[in-house]
């Protein structure tokens, strides 16, 4: 098969579960998550396999559904590259380092998508950046917060004492 041609976006949701599944990642499926559309990764521990958790039910279109499994794998690849000190820090639920960790897990997906054969056209590379940048700005707003909110307290003590 010519490495340039357009997959279909089942044939890009499947190869993205099958490198998910070679990796010996769990897949579950969460009615909770159905809510939410969220897709979730779990650093594996002890005898428990790393998991990524998937909305049961979604509307989500099959190809936008692949990019969301590839940042879920971009998040495994990253722990695997990291320290164990990172890695606490990067679950440590501070905002700039869940960014941080966000940012670095969808470079992971972008390549794992490239390699896969899904990123060949314009379209699919718009697709992709549009859902990776609705996706990070879920977290910029929380980034943005913890910085300025040091910020405007300092400053309304200080407008307190003039």
């Amino acid at each position: 098969m010519d490495e340039k041609a357009i997959l279909s976006d089942e044939v890009a949701k499947d190869r993205i579960l099958n490198r998910i599944s070679s990796e010996g990642i769990r897949i579950r499926s969460s009615f909770s998550k159905s809510a939410t559309g969220q897709y979730t990764y779990y650093l594996g521990e002890d005898k428990i396999p790393p998991t990524i958790e998937v909305p049961q039910f979604t509307d989500l279109s099959e190809l936008i559904q692949a990019f969301a499994l590839a940042h879920e794998l971009g998040h495994h690849y990253v722990y695997q590259r990291i320290s164990r000190k990172k890695a606490r820090l990067f679950k440590s639920g501070m905002t700039c380092t869940t960014y941080w960790n966000e940012k670095l897990a969808w470079r992971e997906a972008e390549k794992i998508l490239k390699e896969e054969g899904i990123l060949v056209d314009e379209q699919t590379n718009c697709s992709f950046f549009k859902y990776k940048t609705f996706c990070l700005n879920t977290y910029k707003d929380q980034v943005v917060h913890s910085i300025s909110s040091p910020f405007k307290f300092l400053f309304g003590s200080v407008l307190l004492l003039m």
